[in-house]
């Protein structure tokens, strides 16, 4: 019988070497095709163009900047009232122009990691989407919004104050706290990919038989039958594979395949 301190000894233990395992390996297949259409991310951190709004049209103008990642009271020009409710505003504009090569791959997907108070986003003036949450990425496809060959522009668009969401959405607030900064606080990217694309993974250790259980979902243009994903497990300290495999999807029926995966872990 092993007891309950046993266990948590041998979950430390093992959690320990988890950390030092990369997580890159397990997307099998790397998105690669028959196109070559392989994984790309542009970073599109850095210097913005920031203007503040009552209404959610996108403003003409904007005269001043601010860093990305980076939360309102960091622009250049201070703002007036930051973190407080204003009649001034009731959004923040983020604003910047990009290029675009003219050969687009078929995945295009914009990624917001983190934002207050709401994101919602536009693609050379056009709307793409609104997320209201605060601590969850915004992650949505542009591909038909870009202009291949061309600079685009891009405007993320966030409340100025809690209040701009719901009430049933986790806003962080917290009766010690005074101020309620808005902003972008995380990377912002475009990623380039093809089919089949890996939408997610999830690692879920099982400590006393020494294995990973790995939950990937696969989104395809086509139907993912018998389509096979190799992958590997490798320590990122000392680059040792701890176990490798591959993995045949049966029976998904549309477009989009869920893989459970199973791999033993070699502790």
């Amino acid at each position: 019988m092993i007891n309950a301190q046993q266990i948590t000894t041998q979950l430390l233990n093992f959690m320990k070497k988890l950390f030092y395992i990369l997580l890159v390996p397990f997307l099998m297949g790397s998105s690669a095709n028959k196109n070559n259409e392989t994984r790309e991310v542009i970073s599109l951190n850095g210097q913005w163009d920031i203007a503040e709004s009552i209404t959610t049209e996108l403003p003409f103008n904007y005269n001043n900047t601010i860093p990305v990642p980076g939360l309102v009271d960091m622009a250049k020009q201070p703002f007036d009232s930051v973190g407080v409710k204003c009649p001034k505003r009731n959004y923040y504009n983020y604003h910047r122009a990009f290029e675009i090569p003219q050969n687009l791959p078929s995945v295009v997907l914009l990624k917001v990691y983190k934002a207050t108070y709401g994101t919602r986003v536009f693609i050379n003036g056009k709307e793409v989407g609104y997320n209201p949450y605060c601590f969850t990425p915004t992650l949505f496809d542009i591909r038909k919004f870009l202009l291949p060959g061309k600079t685009n522009d891009i405007t993320l668009q966030t409340g100025a104050y809690l209040d701009n969401i719901p009430d049933s959405i986790p806003n962080g607030a917290d009766f010690e706290k005074v101020k309620y900064i808005a902003g972008v606080y995380d990377n912002v990217e475009i990623i380039f990919s093809g089919y089949p694309f890996i939408q997610n993974v999830q690692v879920v250790p099982d400590i006393i038989h020494k294995q990973l259980r790995v939950v990937a979902e696969i989104e395809s243009d086509k139907d993912l039958l018998g389509f096979s994903l190799n992958y590997f497990v490798q320590e990122n300290k000392s680059g040792t594979k701890s176990a490798e495999g591959n993995k045949c999807l049966q029976n998904t029926g549309d477009a989009t395949g869920r893989l459970l995966l199973s791999c033993t872990f070699v502790a």
